[in-house]
């Protein structure tokens, strides 16, 4: 009854008594005290008070609802985490105390820990942890691990937000998919049946391939890596010949993961004839002199992007795509060219080139020699120092912490941890060696040494402590110390 009042009440509020008179029609029951039975016309004062009675009607005067009981949650089969390890979480899913950043690294160890001793979260956590991980999505899957039985009972209760905790059970793709699912299940049916049949997948491509939108032939195309082979190198030699550029860059993507496609043999005479040793150690670089109709084939493009050239965006895109083995042609040990004296100003593009290709293949000996370039630091060296197996890249953190240089902060953040004993050492050693440091860097570093070094190194922090004098250096080492005994508390909280 009041939805019926408050249109009324509400437009003569707005444009005013004067130009729409307020004439109620009828009043529900209770509000009659305030309004009256049947006023004829509210006068502004009224309708004021009209108002405010009926906001509070509607806000406190709905009807309950009979929401019907849950069903009991599940009963646990999982031991539930020591009750120290219990309170420590409580603690860290607190948003004060320490920084937000530090807190979540923490919670994010806490979990693992958790999920290495099969414990789970005490049920009192499991709805702020679900609060943590809607927040942070990387927090899900140890979220899922730790919380039983319980977290699903849980996400049913929840609002919508929480959907995300019940995770679909694999499903087998239906052929009805293909003909009627969107692009993602389409591309789900596809991939499934290039698995066991990668002819037929192809064949089934085919059929489809005039009537599909450019986007979503790309994405099948894309599907297709799933039992790639070099009977694929055929259709997809042919797709290079379609004007869409979204297909050409669809194929280039398979054609480059085929060993000893002609794709590749293209690539690589390009990047060859760029490049031509001079004299002992010493390469000349001649960029493509012009962008022709095989580069567009080959989805190359031609248009540069902002702070490139167009003959350098050229050379670094023919460089990137070429199979790092052919550079043995110009010197057998093809990590060496990097040594190499490049005039003409073409060296760093041509670095770059070799850069890209070696992320997008992974190659380990070309990332340990771009890695040892002091040129080469930032986002570049954290992608190569990914390549680098733990061990090596302990000994190249190692290196540049004995020589104190610049690129220390890159190379240890790329070091998984917890880092081996070797390097911890290092690390060690060089802290109580930098206490003449003060550099705004080392807040950066300091966040990756405390989440990476063992705990159990809290004491030799705690050593070059009591060495060391008043001052910013004192205040890096206080908190280095402080993190790295919370981290030594949690773990024994498991124990």
């Amino acid at each position: 009854m009041t939805e019926a009042l408050w249109p009324q009440l509400l437009s003569s509020a707005l444009v005013g008594t004067g130009r729409r008179p307020c004439r109620p029609l009828s009043v529900p029951g209770p509000l009659a005290t305030v309004l009256g039975e049947a006023p004829a016309e509210l006068e502004p004062p009224g309708l004021l008070s009209a108002t405010a009675a009926l906001t509070v009607a509607r806000r406190a005067g709905a009807m309950p609802v009979r929401v019907p009981v849950p069903d009991p949650a599940p009963q646990e089969t999982g031991e539930v985490a020591p009750h120290k390890a219990s309170v420590r979480l409580g603690l860290l899913l607190l948003d004060a105390g320490s920084d937000h950043r530090q807190r979540r690294s923490l919670l994010r160890e806490w979990l693992e820990l958790a999920q290495q001793r099969n414990f789970l979260a005490a049920p009192r956590h499991l709805s702020a942890l679900v609060d943590a991980a809607t927040a942070d999505p990387t927090l899900r899957p140890a979220v899922i691990a730790v919380g039983g039985l319980r977290l699903g009972w849980l996400a049913a209760q929840g609002p919508g937000r929480w959907a995300w905790i019940e995770q679909p059970g694999p499903s087998v793709p239906d052929i009805d998919e293909w003909h009627t699912g969107r692009t993602a299940a389409r591309v789900r049916y596809l991939e499934s049946l290039r698995a066991n049949d990668p002819a037929q997948g192809a064949a089934l491509l085919a059929q489809v391939w005039q009537q599909e939108r450019a986007a979503d032939l790309a994405a099948l195309i894309g599907a297709c890596a799933e039992g790639l082979g070099a009977e694929d190198e055929v259709w997809l030699e042919r797709a290079l010949d379609d004007k869409r550029v979204q297909i050409r860059e669809a194929a280039v993507q398979l054609l480059a993961a085929i060993p000893g496609s002609a794709y590749l043999a293209r690539m690589a005479d390009r990047a060859l004839a760029c490049c031509q040793v001079t004299g002992s150690g010493q390469l000349t670089v001649t960029p493509p002199a012009q962008f022709d109709a095989a580069m567009r084939r080959d989805a190359l493009t031609q248009k540069s992007p902002q702070g490139w050239g167009e003959r350098a965006w050229w050379l670094v895109q023919v460089v990137s795509a070429a199979p790092l083995r052919c550079w043995s042609a110009l010197d057998s040990d093809p990590a060496r060219l990097l040594d190499y004296q490049i005039g003409d100003d073409w060296a760093g593009v041509l670095r770059e080139g070799w850069l890209r290709a070696t992320v997008a293949q992974r190659d380990e000996a070309w990332a340990l020699r771009l890695c040892r370039l002091p040129v080469v630091r930032g986002a570049h060296l954290t992608e190569l120092a990914a390549i680098l197996p733990a061990g090596t890249l302990a000994e190249l953190a190692g290196e540049a912490l004995r020589q104190q240089t610049d690129r220390i902060a890159d190379l240890l953040s790329a070091a998984p941890p917890p880092w081996p004993p070797a390097l911890a050492d290092v690390v060690i050693a060089w802290l109580d060696r930098s206490a003449a440091i003060d550099d705004p860097g080392w807040w950066h570093l300091l966040n990756v040494i405390e989440r990476s070094l063992h705990p159990a190194a809290v004491s030799a922090v705690n050593e070059i402590l009591a060495r060391c004098g008043e001052g910013r250096y004192r205040e890096i080492l206080e908190r280095l110390a402080l993190t790295l005994q919370t981290r030594y508390d949690m773990h024994q909280e498991f124990a």
